[in-house]
């Protein structure tokens, strides 16, 4: 073997760079697929649209005490505007030959008295503006008052239109409850009617008390008024009619004919068509029926046997016949 010698110029020297050798490849093993699943998250609200921004109107420089004074004017304009034309259109109405009276009908008693009276009062105009025989401006309430007021025997006046050109006046007459024929049955008159209230308000076809052939009770008593002209007078103690006049009936189912009646001070007296008179005191109808419904049906009272009949005292009947008194004590 040969033996090498080291030499000085194969020393190694401070400026040599160790070279070094590279690593040898590493055989690459086969890749194994891997399947990264990815983590959850949680869902995203869905996004909102944004609408767009309206750009803000530029406000004028006008003061806002300046904005509402021109506001109320044109407000005055509007309004006054709208009440002129209301104004030229109830003048057009009013006016209209179309919406005018042309002809006046009248029903119940009186017809032709009513239909002049209410044709006067169609004419002229209100307040010298609108016409009096206008549809919608007819003076109705004079109407009434002066039909009532020249017919004291119509109770009620109604009006209404027939139509567009013409108008019916409808009277109700008063009902008769009873007559009135003077204020001493031994001085009788005239007979007048009178209502439930009490008031005279026209003269009876049967003309005088002396006549039997009326159907109503005829009434002597005082009025409140004038005698010679009692006509829109009330008979005195009016109140106590109505009572009296169911006491009268009663005593007609008892076979008392009453024809008549008198009122003095707080006692009536009832008299029949044969002459007999029937006494009580006003306020005690009830307890008069039933004491008569006791004592009548035994008395006969058509043939007129029986003077009076006083029933004034509770629980007594006092009768005269014509021989003699009688007190009967129930």
């Amino acid at each position: 073997m040969y033996r090498l010698h080291s030499s000085p110029m194969l020393a190694k020297k401070s400026w040599d760079v160790e070279r070094k050798s590279s690593p040898k490849p590493v055989p690459q093993q086969e890749s194994i697929p891997v399947r990264k699943e990815r983590a959850t998250r949680p869902a995203k609200p869905a996004r909102v649209k944004k609408t767009k921004r309206i750009p803000k109107p530029v406000l004028s420089k006008e003061s806002l005490k300046v904005r509402r004074a021109r506001a109320r004017r044109m407000f005055f304009i509007f309004v006054s505007v709208l009440v002129l034309l209301c104004i030229a259109g109830l003048f057009y109405v009013s006016w209209s030959p179309a919406l005018r009276v042309q002809e006046v009908r009248a029903e119940g008693p009186h017809a032709h008295e009513i239909i002049s009276e209410t044709k006067e009062q169609l004419k002229g105009t209100h307040a010298f503006i609108l016409p009096r025989n206008s549809l919608f401006f007819l003076p109705v309430s004079n109407i009434r008052e002066s039909v009532l007021k020249m017919h004291p025997d119509i109770v009620a006046v109604a009006v209404h239109s027939s139509g567009l050109q013409g108008i019916t006046v409808v009277a109700s007459p008063r009902s008769t409850a009873y007559l009135w024929c003077g204020v001493l049955r031994s001085v009788p008159g005239e007979c007048y009617n009178v209502d439930t209230s009490g008031l005279i308000f026209g003269k009876s076809e049967t003309n005088t008390a002396s006549s039997t052939q009326s159907q109503y009770l005829k009434v002597y008593n005082s009025v409140e008024g004038s005698v010679e002209d009692p006509v829109r007078a009330y008979v005195s103690y009016a109140s106590a009619f109505p009572n009296a006049l169911r006491l009268a009936k009663v005593l007609k189912t008892l076979q008392a004919n009453i024809t008549e009646l008198t009122i003095e001070n707080d006692e009536a007296s009832f008299y029949t068509a044969q002459g007999t008179r029937i006494t009580y005191v006003i306020g005690n109808e009830d307890a008069t029926a039933t004491l008569a419904a006791s004592v009548f049906p035994t008395l006969n009272l058509q043939q007129g046997s029986v003077e009076y009949i006083d029933l004034r005292f509770e629980g007594k009947v006092y009768l005269r016949r014509q021989q003699a008194t009688v007190a009967e004590e129930q």
